[in-house]
């Protein structure tokens, strides 16, 4: 059995920051997810919000697949980057300007142009000025929603704008399963943690593939088929997975492990 493990960074491997920029890796995390792309019967991957540049500069692990702007952006290892939506580059430029002129002035607004989307942050803003925030937002972006073919996404304290396409995070999970299951023999169980808005779409599909969904967090209504409290939570499933696999054992111990491995995240 071959499994597919796929991860959301900020919220799920790491807590969230203040801003984006300000989020550290320890060396132990890089330590453990090197680990756990080495089990000779898992694939790992992480399937975020941040570009395709800035997660793998946070996570320089060459085993790791990559989905980078809510999967707009997809790298296998040793392959080429793939863009779903280069096109649409100009015009998220042009409002990212647009928005920054009028945000830089709003305490607590933290702008990020990802290239083909663009996200506003109001996480260091207070109640008056994160209602200013919004109105910025959809202000702006309102005049170019329906001409250009983009639409809104929210997310943690975050607004975001992004191409009106049929891609999301659930379409690149659905793509990356299928590039692994194409270059595996065996079954596949494909998992996904997240814990956000944008991860619902991967939970479906991965309900959808009849593999393991895990939500990260508290009181939130979510399609995904388990929960676990936090970023912490999910690095012991991790420390978990890699000590069953940690020995090397001939074939009959390395189906043990296989099964002691989907028995890890079928009890979580």
């Amino acid at each position: 059995m071959k499994i597919i493990l796929l991860l959301d960074f900020d919220g799920t491997l790491v807590n969230i920051a203040q801003t984006p920029g300000k989020v550290r890796v320890k060396k132990d995390l890089l330590n453990l997810l090197d680990g756990v792309s080495k089990i000779p019967f898992v694939t790992a991957g992480i399937v975020t919000g941040r570009t395709l540049e800035s997660i793998k500069r946070l996570l320089p692990l060459k085993k790791l697949l990559f989905a980078g702007n809510h999967g707009l952006e997809m790298q296998l290892p040793g392959t080429k980057i793939i863009n779903k939506a280069k096109k649409y580059n100009a015009i998220i430029n042009h409002i990212a300007k647009e928005m920054e002129k009028q945000s830089v002035n709003i305490p607590g607004a933290l702008l990020e142009n990802k290239g083909s989307t663009l996200s506003l942050h109001y996480r260091m803003a207070n109640k008056k000025n994160a209602e200013k925030i919004e109105k910025l937002f959809f202000t702006v972006a309102g005049k170019y929603l329906e001409k250009n073919n983009l639409e809104v996404l929210r997310g943690k304290k975050v607004f975001e704008l992004k191409p009106k396409i049929n891609w999301d995070k659930g379409k690149a999970v659905l793509w990356l399963a299928g590039k692994i299951q194409n270059a595996a023999k065996d079954k596949m169980l494909a998992v996904y943690i997240g814990d956000d808005v944008t991860d619902e779409s991967a939970f479906e599909t991965v309900n959808s593939l009849g593999g393991i969904s895990i939500f990260v967090g508290f009181g939130k209504i979510t399609s995904a088929s388990k929960k676990v409290k936090n970023p912490e939570a999910v690095i012991k499933i991790l420390k978990e997975l890699l000590s069953i696999n940690k020995t090397k054992r001939g074939r009959n111990e390395k189906d043990i492990q296989s099964e002691r491995s989907l028995q890890l995240f079928n009890e979580v």
